[in-house]
């Protein structure tokens, strides 16, 4: 199972996903289970999907209860607007490139996202994206668990 973290620390709330990987590099996880902060390294993603069983995506989401966790499909990223971006590089096109250019692509792919209203610069989450991160922290351990 790989789990990345997506968004910018230097853009407040948008740094929730990768927050949530600082706070599980923090607990001991099973061997088969690898974080990966990606920050805003789309291709650097890419290239860690391959022969994945399970990947979850960890990032902010815009359209949603700031604060609020969400536990998404692939199929149901659409209504929402993750701000991960790179030049409109988002994780809809990440996962679909992902499917055509390699052969054993991960099955099972989930995205973990967290409500933010706005992103402003600066270091540091809005007390809501906490409590948010402290939920999401929480789900995938849970996901984790029935994994192992």
């Amino acid at each position: 199972m790989l789990i990345v973290g997506i968004g910018s620390i230097l853009m407040g709330d948008d740094g929730a996903g990768v927050e949530v990987i600082d706070r599980l590099e923090q607990i001991r996880l099973p061997e088969n289970v690898e974080l990966f902060k990606a920050g805003l390294d789309s291709f650097g993603i890419l290239g860690k999907l391959e022969g994945r069983k399970k990947v979850i995506f960890v990032d902010a989401l815009r359209g949603g209860e700031t604060g609020k966790v969400y536990t998404l499909s692939f199929e149901e990223i659409e209504k929402f607007e993750f701000i991960y971006s790179l030049h409109d590089f988002t994780i809809e096109h990440l996962i679909k490139t992902g499917q055509e250019i390699y052969s054993e692509f991960p099955g099972d792919i989930q995205i973990i996202g967290i409500g933010i209203s706005d992103i402003e610069g600066g270091i540091g989450l809005s007390r809501e994206v906490e409590k948010g991160v402290d939920k999401a922290v929480d789900v995938i351990l849970k996901e984790v668990r029935e994994c192992v």
